[in-house]
C-alpha cells in the first residue's frame, strides 16, 4: 500500500478514486477508478503469477474470511455485515 500511494498520492478532492487504473500494460495511471472488473483481472493475474488456481476469486476471499472470522467466535450479525460480491 505504501509503495502504491507514493506513485499514485490519493487526490484531496471528495469523491476522486484512491486505486486507479492503468493505461493497458504502460503502467501509466489514468484518472478514473478500478472497476470490478479490473480488480478481477489484477486478482487473476496475480494468482497465475503465484501459480495458484484461477478458479480462486474474489468471493471465495469473502468465504473464506467468513470462515476465518467465525472460527475466531466473530458474532455471525458482524460476519452477515461483510460486503458482498457479485
Amino acid at each position: 500500500m505504501h509503495a502504491y500511494l507514493e506513485i499514485a498520492p490519493p487526490v484531496h478532492q471528495s469523491g476522486e478514486p484512491i486505486f486507479r487504473t492503468a493505461r493497458g500494460r504502460t503502467q501509466v495511471l489514468q484518472d478514473h477508478g478500478m472497476t470490478g472488473d479490473d480488480i478481477l483481472r489484477m486478482f487473476n493475474r496475480r494468482l497465475e503469477a503465484a501459480a495458484l488456481p484461477t478458479t480462486f476469486s474474489c468471493h471465495s476471499c469473502r468465504k473464506a474470511t467468513a470462515t476465518n472470522l467465525l472460527e475466531r467466535d466473530v458474532e455471525l450479525a458482524d460476519v452477515a455485515e461483510l460486503p458482498r460480491t457479485r
